[in-house]
Order: C-alpha cells, then structure tokens, then sequence
C-alpha cells in the first residue's frame, strides 16, 4: 500500500488504526487519471462509461435520469460528456 499510493508508514499507521485521513497530505495525482480512479475507488465501470457514453450519444435521455440510472451526480454526466473525466474511454 506504501509503494501503491507513495505515502510513508508514518501517514499509513492512523488510517489502519482506524483514524481519519485528515493527517494524511495530498495523494499524488497522475496527469491520465483522476484521484478516485487512480485509488480504484470509482463508483463506475469502463463498461458503465460506455454505457454512459452511448446514452448521451443517442441523446435519448437527459443527464439527471442517466445520472439516477447509475447513482451518480449529474456533474459526473456533465463531466463525462464534456470530456473531463474518462476521456480515454471510447464509446
């Protein structure tokens, strides 16, 4: 976990004793992926992407159902759309 997410023993041992992560500084951001992704801890799949992707393509449903239909924000759709986040992804 050390060497996974470069922090240092001494910032690991509060969160496996249970502590919060606020002692913990900022975790290092790649330029290709964004925090949640880079930790695998997204709320999405690739496959769920495409899916997204593919809705908003066909432009038959509108951010906030697709957003309800995959328990996400709307700002995630938005994003998604825009190309912010998961821009990598082909539909």
């Amino acid at each position: 976990m050390i060497d996974k997410y470069s922090i240092t023993q001494g910032r690991l041992n509060p969160i496996l004793l249970g502590k919060n992560y606020s002692s913990i500084t900022k975790i290092p951001y790649t330029k290709s992926t964004n925090t949640s992704r880079a930790l695998n801890i997204s709320k999405l799949t690739v496959e769920e992407v495409k899916k997204i992707k593919n809705l908003l393509k066909e432009k038959s449903l509108g951010g906030r159902h697709i957003a309800k239909m995959f328990n996400i924000s709307e700002s995630i759709v938005s994003e998604i759309r825009t190309g912010k986040i998961w821009k990598e992804i082909k539909e």
